[in-house]
């Protein structure tokens, strides 16, 4: 087996080995080839004129808030939180029961739903595992990732609740009325989203500079873990040709 073949081979390796892309709990971050966490002893007192790095918040807790403000887009409709227990609390009794699962590393919550679509505000949320120790070892890299989930996923989220999917016209989701008539057209809509966010979260990747190991095996891993939603999302547009063919033109696999 000639370099190129061993090289690949390797990459696609590691990429089988993340169980998803809110669980990306590698089983050793060496085994990536990366480098180890970076030192930051020379820090020292807030520096205004530069924004805080991932691995800078990943190693101390009380700089986590001041990362994501600075070094994350936002947009006017959208609150950036890194959640407390009091956060997780609310979100449980507010959506019948919600827990974040094991691994999940953010996700985007309307406030209120009602108004999907046509205005609605948006807070995303930062959980405990965007920050597990046991990225140690690749924390540059999953910095990296973290930050295009945030801006080129989680972001597109809010911007479909607030004004609508690209085109995507609303009347694919809506009846006349303006409401979502049914369960099945209201799982189609978050389906759909979750087309184009994973799209867009992989074009993020792919025009990343300078981009490591680890991330090159995220970004192979993004087809075994987007497939399954790029599927349904057919299946749930069943009977809507033009919708069907603009989720097949969104799968980059």
């Amino acid at each position: 087996m000639g370099r190129a073949k061993n090289e690949r081979y390797r990459k696609e390796t590691e990429a089988k080995n993340a169980l998803s892309r809110r669980k990306f709990l590698l089983k050793s971050g060496a085994g990536v080839g990366l480098l180890g966490v970076l030192g930051f002893a020379g820090w020292k007192a807030r520096d205004t004129f530069r924004s805080v790095s991932f691995e800078e918040a990943y190693n101390k807790p009380e700089l986590r808030e001041r990362w994501l403000q600075e070094s994350t887009n936002t947009k006017p409709y959208v609150t950036k939180i890194i959640a407390t227990p009091q956060h997780l609390a609310d979100l449980k009794k507010r959506l019948d029961g919600y827990t974040p699962e094991k691994g999940m590393s953010a996700s985007t919550v309307m406030r209120d739903q009602s108004k999907v679509t046509r205005g609605a505000i948006s807070d995303i949320f930062v959980y405990d595992d965007t920050f597990n120790p046991d990225f140690k070892n690749i924390v540059k890299g999953w910095g990296r990732v973290v930050e295009n989930i945030i801006n080129n996923h989680e972001l597109v989220h809010a911007d479909h609740w607030y004004s609508g999917i690209p085109g995507y016209p609303n009347e694919w989701f809506f009846d006349k009325d303006g409401k979502i008539d049914n369960n099945m057209k209201r799982a189609l809509l978050l389906q759909v989203s979750e087309v184009v966010a994973h799209r867009s979260e992989y074009d993020g990747l792919t025009t990343m500079k300078k981009k490591d190991d680890f991330i090159d095996a995220y970004q192979h891993s993004l087809v075994k873990i987007a497939k399954p939603i790029f599927v349904l999302a057919y299946a749930l547009a069943k009977g809507n040709k033009d919708l069907q063919d603009k989720i097949k033109r969104e799968a980059w696999f």
